[in-house]
């Protein structure tokens, strides 16, 4: 999040409206607890109501919605993050966990009988989820809920496979895509809460892929985005990136594509080797085209140069072509090593490469393309078969890989799925210890086998296990034991690093000339108004996060910069009207050197010492920073990671320093 966010026509909350928005909620939560110790009809309920609307009427005459998330635990308003809220309005908390609604957004227009009906839904206790969705989704028109996608949903089959998110990726594209052919914002936090449960799954039952047989549709690229999603997810996990970066990336591999969605009629959805090559040059278009949609919404650094540079590789030997060649963030690069390994082994035109061919094809271009070390990252994490996989075992039975094996990545738990010994469990790794060889191996990867009735009674043919032998087995390295902590630093020096100098991608986005991107320029997507209408192609949305349109979530307007003079020491108070410091280049250097003068070197590491934050008055922003404190992380950390003006960030460390809620060490 970008600073203040000021005041703008049609806008969310301005500063001064940030009380009206608290009392309002804090209304929201009495029409649960009124509903608690009276019977519905009584009269105390009905006052209750007419207060809270009343007060949705006020706040939203100034506000064209009100969003109002819970994520991790935490309230987030508006997009503003608000972590001591949880405390004071527990009640809407517990009620939105039990019904594990993540999200609600009021819109304006709503009505006293909607707010009787929120009230009345959000009171259920346990168990009436379902009631909930049906009632609310049937008679609320100016209130959107989304619900949670919940990973170890059984039923559901989540978390068990890459299925289970596709119909969510897949509405959360044509929705982004919608939004960005008419300049409207896009979901940004329904995107983010879908890439979190899938770092959730991945975290849980480890990353498990759809295999794919491309079709032209827009649940292909639904599976493509979720393929490389989860793909990503477990790398980031492995190389010891924060739990938020890892979801932000996670998010940026659903979007890495998002490009293809703005391609003419006639080759949307169609992959590069099909197209002649007249049509490549349009389609590598795509990279361009779904970077300058998401840089006019706004959208995180990370998430425009995933579309932007997932093709372009390490040498900058890819597309689009530019002047720097300066290689790509390594999250960047894992989101092109899973995009490339999803797209060789998906069946396009009856063929497809088998994975020890795909990742054979990925070593021969790691040097130049991928950058050293992610093909063993990738081995170490998902093996050579990925779970999702089906493979021919040396027993000749059919088996779906489930589980990675991080010392072997020939060998790993698979669950067999014909004949005597179907829906059993094989580790791969098990020997035999009279013959001294592996009881089972992986001869091939397979397609998956169509059932029949004969597989009920017909048993699998007995032959002799076969240990698959290859000149080319790659074996990676141990990974040395290392300190959690000490691999969070690692990697945040390697994305601050790295990071710093995407300003300077996002400034050649805005300026690389177009004939630079492609040899033949397209008839669009780069030149054509971002007024037009932009056709998508027809969509049945499955209700799975939720069945109704997703929100509006307006996005920030840039910085506005007024003056105010250096700080002195002071007590924190809430000052939420507190905005970016004006002054020359010149000025702003002087006044960062002041404060680091009184913080310290920018290697220095905050600590918190208060031990309960919620009795100390902090306004929104010192509460957001104090977020970035994990006894880690340097003052340079938390200047790039908070995402605010550096003496901004500054500003607001030296305030709780002298107000000795932190210390420096």
């Amino acid at each position: 999040m970008s600073g203040e966010r000021g005041e703008r026509e049609g806008g969310a909350a301005r500063v001064t409206e940030w009380g009206a928005v608290l009392d309002v909620l804090h209304a929201l939560a009495n029409m649960i607890t009124v509903r608690s110790h009276y019977t519905e009809g009584h009269p105390a309920i009905a006052q209750a109501d007419e207060h809270a609307s009343a007060g949705f009427v006020r706040v939203l005459e100034r506000m064209t919605d009100l969003v109002v998330a819970l994520v991790d635990g935490e309230f987030i308003v508006s997009e503003r993050p608000l972590p001591d809220l949880r405390a004071r309005l527990h009640v809407l908390a517990d009620a939105m966990t039990r019904h594990e609604i993540e999200c609600i957004v009021f819109q304006r227009g709503m009505t006293r009988e909607e707010c009787h009906l929120l009230g009345r839904a959000l009171a259920q206790q346990g168990g009436a989820s379902g009631r909930v969705r049906e009632e609310t989704q049937a008679g609320l028109v100016h209130v959107l809920l989304r619900f949670v996608v919940r990973a170890g949903d059984t039923k559901a089959g989540a978390g068990a496979h890459t299925s289970f998110f596709v119909p969510a990726v897949g509405e959360m594209l044509v929705s982004a895509a919608r939004a960005l052919a008419s300049d409207a914002p896009i979901d940004k936090l329904g995107i983010l809460a879908v890439a979190n449960q899938m770092v959730v799954a991945c975290a849980a039952t480890g990353p498990t892929i759809q295999q794919r047989a491309w079709t032209r549709t827009i649940e292909d690229e639904a599976t493509h985005a979720s393929n490389v999603a989860m793909l990503t997810a477990a790398m980031a996990r492995d190389a010891g990136y924060p739990q938020r970066v890892v979801i932000d990336a996670t998010a940026a591999a659903i979007l890495h594509d998002i490009g293809h969605l703005f391609l003419p009629d006639e080759i949307r959805g169609t992959p590069e080797p099909l197209l002649d090559e007249r049509a490549k040059p349009v389609f590598r278009n795509h990279t361009f085209a779904g970077a300058q949609m998401l840089l006019g919404a706004g959208c995180a650094p990370l998430w425009i140069a995933a579309a932007f540079e997932h093709h372009r590789g390490i040498d900058a030997g890819g597309y689009p072509a530019l002047e720097s060649k300066e290689p790509p963030h390594e999250l960047v690069r894992i989101i092109a090593l899973a995009n490339y390994f999803d797209s060789k082994r998906t069946i396009v035109g009856g063929r497809a490469d088998d994975p020890e061919t795909a990742l054979r094809g990925a070593m021969e271009l790691e040097e130049r393309y991928f950058g050293a070390g992610l093909i063993r990252r990738f081995l170490r994490v998902l093996g050579v078969f990925p779970a999702g996989t089906t493979v021919e075992l040396s027993s000749l039975e059919p088996a779906v890989v489930t589980r990675a094996n991080a010392v072997d990545p020939w060998r790993p738990q698979v669950k067999i799925l014909r004949g005597p010994n179907a829906g059993k469990f094989a580790e791969l790794r098990e020997t035999d210890s009279l013959q001294m060889r592996h009881r089972l191996s992986i001869v091939r990867a397979i397609a998956p086998p169509l059932f029949v009735l004969a597989d009920v009674v017909d048993e699998a043919p007995v032959v002799a296990p076969v240990v698959a032998a290859s000149a080319e087995v790659l074996v990676p390295e141990a990974k040395p034991l290392q300190h959690v902590g000490e691999a969070a630093r690692g990697a945040a020096e390697r994305a601050r690093g790295q990071l710093g100098g995407m300003d300077d991608l996002l400034d050649a986005l805005l300026t690389v000339p177009t004939e630079a991107l492609v040899s033949a320029m397209p008839p669009a997507p780069s030149t054509f108004p971002r007024g037009a209408a932009v056709s998508i192609p027809p969509y049945v949305v499955v209700p799975n996060v939720s069945s109704r349109p997703p929100p509006v979530v307006t996005r920030p307007p840039p910085l506005t910069i007024t003056s105010a003079p250096p700080p002195a020491a002071r007590s924190i108070a809430p000052v939420p009207s507190a905005r970016p410091p004006e002054g020359s280049p010149e000025e702003l250097a002087e006044l960062e050197r002041v404060l680091l003068a009184r913080l310290g070197p920018i290697t220095a590491v905050p600590v918190l010492i208060v031990k309960d934050v919620t009795k100390v008055k902090l306004d929104h922003r010192a509460a957001f920073v104090l977020r970035f404190l994990d006894g880690m992380s340097t003052i340079d950390d938390i200047l790039d990671a908070s995402g605010l003006p550096r003496v901004e960030a500054l500003r607001i460390l030296e305030d709780l320093r002298a107000a000795s809620v932190i210390r420096i060490s």
